[in-house]
């Protein structure tokens, strides 16, 4: 008797079944994952940013206004606080046992769904290291912030040698930093991987200026650098800015990369115009709004530093790179902001006649330059005065408001 063949949908049913019990048994439960946030880290680090938060504000204002002797007392007080090694001890020695005590009653909680994760991953461990360095962290920023701004007021005072100097021996001491805590007979060490205070405060551009800004002593130090016609140690400083990092490759990344492949052609004036062109944007302390862009409108002065400084800097990047738009459209926004309105038209004019020549009359990063994408606009009166300053220019339209 022949062997009946099973029909294709019994097969099918059959291949159906055997696929379902294979993808369950290779199935893997989703991963276990710790709280983000340790409650009592939360609430010790509040304290700690109620009580020192002050200091850095009111170190800012007085750079803001140019009292640099008082901001130097400041920047000296927070370094203080920030390696006072007893204030470091105190806060573990408080958080350190709480910490702990939090995460083994949370992993009690839920022990069916944590135990073959963290019994033998050491992530209990790693937990405990991460959350507790956001407190060290914050300590020793204090020093960073403290330490950056004392190079800062040494460059706004033009003691460029001294800066350097200072800036290298905080860079040689600094590049990683651990600290040991004991609870219970274990040793927890925070790797300086995770936090590489104070390398990247000082150096890297994460100082904070206000709610959303952040401030680079790398550039400050690539000028110092210039200054002292030492233009490679200048070039380097700012190929390693968080301008540079941050900046997307038709922005500053179009001037890192002249840098880079192009060093030897370019000369030092405009390797000095790239630099004060990307300190207006240091000085105006807005990484968040502008990305590393070319600001088209008047910056926020809730948000940034001091924008007479980044005006400063934009009038230097202009008469070191006069050909440069980008250099153009920096001072002629920065004079708007600051309302001086016949130097607008003139930058603005001057853009216009640049363009007119052709492209090889000028230079930008920018792929689709135009001057109907800059956000400046003058008083009738001023726009009047200068059409009768300058009979029969041919100019270029700039919007203007009614004023008496």
């Amino acid at each position: 008797m022949k062997p009946t063949q099973p029909s294709l949908s019994k097969l099918f049913l059959v291949l159906g079944v055997l696929g379902l019990l294979g993808s369950q048994a290779n199935a893997q439960p989703p991963r276990f994952t710790l709280p983000a946030q340790s409650t009592v880290v939360e609430a010790a680090l509040n304290g700690l940013k109620y009580r020192y938060d002050p200091y850095m504000q009111t170190l800012q204002a007085r750079l803001d206004q140019g009292r640099y002797a008082e901001a130097l007392s400041l920047c000296r007080t927070l370094i203080q606080i920030g390696e006072d090694k007893s204030l470091l001890q105190k806060t573990l020695a408080e958080s350190g046992p709480s910490v702990i005590e939090e995460i083994d009653g949370w992993l009690q909680a839920h022990a069916s769904e944590a135990k073959s994760v963290f019994d033998v991953g050491g992530e209990r461990e790693r937990w405990i290291e991460l959350q507790l360095d956001k407190l060290v962290s914050y300590i020793k920023g204090l020093s960073g912030f403290g330490h950056g701004y004392a190079i800062h007021i040494l460059f706004l005072e033009g003691k460029y040698a001294q800066a350097i100097a200072e800036g290298e021996r905080l860079l040689a001491e600094a590049k990683s930093y651990h600290w040991e805590y004991t609870y219970g007979g274990e040793q927890y060490q925070t790797p300086a991987q995770i936090h590489t205070w104070p390398k990247d405060a000082i150096c890297s551009g994460t100082i904070q200026v206000g709610n959303n800004s952040v401030y680079g002593i790398d550039l400050d130090l690539a000028i110092c650098y210039y200054q002292q016609r030492e233009y490679v140690q200048a070039r380097d400083y700012f190929l390693q800015s968080w301008l540079v990092r941050n900046s997307l490759p038709f922005t500053f990344g179009y001037y890192a990369q002249r840098l880079r492949e192009h060093f030897r052609e370019i000369g030092y004036q405009e390797l000095g115009g790239i630099l004060y062109l990307a300190e207006t944007l240091n000085a105006e302390g807005e990484e968040a709004a502008s990305g590393g862009w070319f600001i088209s409108a008047p910056p926020d002065s809730r948000y940034c530093g001091d924008l007479k400084a980044a005006l400063r800097y934009a009038e230097e990047a202009y008469k070191l790179m006069p050909n440069n738009l980008d250099a153009c459209q920096q001072y002629c926004v920065l004079l708007y902001a600051l309302k001086h309105y016949m130097q607008v038209i003139d930058v603005y004019e001057y853009m216009y006649s640049l363009i007119k020549k052709g492209p090889s009359a000028y230079v930008t990063a920018q792929t689709n330059f135009s001057l109907n994408n800059i956000n400046v606009a003058v008083p009738k009166s001023c726009w009047e005065a200068w059409k009768r300053k300058h009979p029969g220019q041919k100019t270029f339209y700039l919007p203007y408001w009614e004023d008496k």
